[in-house]
Parts: structure tokens; sequence; C-alpha cells
């Protein structure tokens, strides 16, 4: 190959200085140079790779049993709610029974009551309320023994599968009724670390609000869908 520079483009020094032996870091050799007064040299052998085959790798006891749990239960199903948000209807035939119902605000308070002690009590969080009870920041301590796992020790493994779906997708599923023979199918997001406010400003994982879908069907309006 030729330089397209002209050749007194760079002059000569009037001092040379001894250049100092390459490092050659890898297991190639280096290439012979053709040089009229320099010798090749015979490259060095290679040492062969004395890596292991293979890397056992031993599991602990909550690995095994994780991944046993995972493979008898591929997906996690939805929690279950014990009982409805609402006791009764908040449309009755009579006009006795339509005096006594709820406002629109009282029943709209009695939902979202609902659905916290959902949340609550479902056995999700229950190493998390654990440790505020060890460090004295319980102050009720009847929400912990509501727990299903000191009630109900037999689903521990489907609690188990939920927080792992839960960890791992940010996504929580609940299923019951809203009212006596109105399903109610509720998803919880927790938010991505995509997330942006309205002026495309970073906002810190902490103070971004959760996303809530709720999808029911009401004997009058059909299917709603509610994004919150």
């Amino acid at each position: 190959m030729s330089s397209g520079v002209r050749p007194d483009a760079v002059s000569p020094t009037q001092r040379g200085y001894a250049a100092s032996a390459l490092k050659n870091p890898g297991a190639r050799p280096l290439p012979q140079s053709h040089g009229a007064d320099e010798q090749s040299q015979p490259a060095a052998p290679t040492k062969p790779d004395s890596s292991p085959a293979s890397i056992q790798t031993q599991l602990g006891r909550t690995a095994q049993y994780i991944l046993q749990l995972l493979q008898s239960q591929p997906q996690a199903p939805a929690t279950q709610g014990r009982q409805s948000l609402i006791a009764t209807a908040p449309s009755a035939a009579s006009p006795t029974a339509q005096a006594s119902a709820p406002t629109a605000p009282a029943l709209t308070q009695q939902i979202q009551q609902g659905l916290r002690q959902e949340v609550r009590s479902s056995g999700l969080f229950y190493e998390s309320l654990l440790s505020r009870d060890l460090a004295g920041q319980l102050a009720d301590r009847t929400l912990l023994q509501q727990q299903p796992q000191n009630q109900q020790p037999e689903q521990i493994q489907t609690i188990v599968r939920q927080q792992l779906e839960l960890l791992g997708s940010g996504q929580w599923e609940w299923r019951g009724e809203l009212w006596p023979g109105v399903e109610l199918h509720w998803q919880l997001h927790r938010p991505t670390d995509e997330t942006t406010d309205q002026n495309h400003t970073h906002v810190p994982a902490n103070e971004r609000p959760w996303t809530t879908q709720l999808a029911l069907q009401l004997p009058r309006l059909g299917e709603l869908h509610v994004t919150i």
C-alpha cells in the first residue's frame, strides 16, 4: 500500500530512540516480518485450554423449591376474593330499598376500602408485615394475624407463586364479586423505568402512580372497563 502524502511531508528526527518491544497479549503469533535485516522467529506453542468442560452448579433448598414451584405452576393464579366488596346491589326494585341505598360517594368509598382490604389481606406482603412488626412499626397486629399464611397454610405455595409473578412482572390480578352476581377483574400494574410525566421528564420510581384496571359486567350497562 502506498501513502498519498508527499515523501518529504514528515522530516526525520536528528536523534533516534530505541523502541520497546511489543507485547503480544493473545495466543496468536505475530505476523512474520519480511524486512531485509530481520529474521523471523518461530511462534511459541499455545497452551491448551485448562478450563473444565462443564461447571457443576449446586442450588440451595430455597432455589430448588422455587424451581419446583415454577414447574408445577407455570402461571400464577389470580387472587380470589373471599366475599363481595359490597354486600348488596346498589339499585333495588322496591322504593324503600332505593331510599336507603348509599349515595354515589359513599358507594365509591366502600369499593375503595374493599379493594384496599383485599390487597392488605392477600398474603403477598406477609414478609413486609413481619419486618414492620419486628421493628415495632406495626401498630395493629390484627392485620398480620389475618394473613392467609396464619389461617390457611395450605395456600402458601399459591401465594409464593403469586409473589414471584409480582416481583418478576410487576402485575397483580384479583378476581371476585363487586356485589353478589357481578364479577370483577382487577389488575394492578407497577410503573416501568421508562415512565415520564406530561413534561417528558424522568419521574423517580417511588413517586410514580400505579395503574389500576377494572373490568366488570353490569346488569344494565353491560361490559365496563375502567383505567385509573
